[in-house]
């Protein structure tokens, strides 16, 4: 059975689930958020590995092939491009649709939301690069430790042979154990699921943000039906776009369920 059927599968019976479980019992919920956490946990499990000894061994092929710089530059101006025309779908989407206020609640914040830039560049560089692979959650900083590390191995190949035969192994082995993770995530997809269903039962009742979502869904559909096949027909020369958007079926399920992007991102 393939894995997205699979996940299907979990979410379908975690929707059911939170209609049937007691949303009023502090042990229920209790268990169905611990079961999730534990699931968004397992599905992370490998990133960082994999991500650590992937990205070495990709840097380290790509730049023996001198396609290093040529890869980098073309990923910088899709990563803009792309962020650029869903920005100016965003406006025009605010634009067309009239949403209505959002009603103030009384809860008060104690600390203001914002981002602290200085903080976030120098934890690009933290004191020791060994820090870069113990942060699950900012994975920018492992990923230019790792192209450190693969740059540095292709100056020297003969000095780095018995490295660089350690990295690819490293990779071989951690795509495996992911393929474990991800295999048995499909059951937690339930707990996934009926823990975000619970959650957004108030937010369905009130009805408040409903032209929110509305508006959300038809730019979801544009960007899949639309913008993201033109832009892998044309940049990736790929006959065939909407094969990779079939693929991308089950990370936006894991994303969307668990609001965790680095959980899609094994699968």
């Amino acid at each position: 059975m393939k894995v997205w059927i699979k996940y299907l599968i979990g979410i379908a019976l975690g929707l059911a689930a939170a209609f049937i479980i007691p949303s009023a019992n502090p042990a229920a919920m209790a268990a169905i958020s611990a079961a999730s956490e534990f699931a968004v946990r397992a599905a992370r499990y490998t990133v960082l590995p994999l991500m650590f000894f992937g990205v070495s061994m990709a840097v380290f092929k790509l730049r023996n092939s001198n396609q290093l710089t040529k890869t980098a530059l073309w990923t910088i101006g899709a990563i803009l491009g792309t962020t650029l025309i869903l920005t100016v779908l965003g406006l025009i989407s605010i634009l067309i649709f009239k949403l209505p206020r959002i009603p103030i609640t009384g809860e008060k914040m104690t600390d203001l939301p914002s981002i602290v830039l200085k903080k976030m560049v120098m934890q690009l560089l933290p004191y020791s690069g060994f820090n870069s692979i113990a942060d699950g959650a900012y994975l920018l900083p492992c990923f230019i430790f790792a192209g450190f590390a693969g740059a540095g191995c292709s100056t020297d190949q003969v000095a780095s042979k018995p490295l660089v035969s350690f990295l690819d192994s490293a990779a071989k082995v951690c795509y495996s154990i992911m393929t474990f993770f991800i295999e048995w995530v499909s059951i937690g997809m339930i707990a996934i699921a009926c823990y975000w269903m619970v959650s957004a039962k108030a937010i369905f009742a009130s009805r408040i943000y409903t032209p929110l979502i509305l508006m959300l869904t038809i730019d979801f559909i544009l960007v899949i039906a639309l913008i993201y096949p033109l832009i892998i027909r044309f940049l990736c020369n790929d006959l065939h776009p909407m094969n990779v958007l079939f693929a991308s079926i089950t990370p936006i399920l894991a994303a969307f369920f668990s609001a965790d992007s680095n959980m899609s991102l094994p699968v």
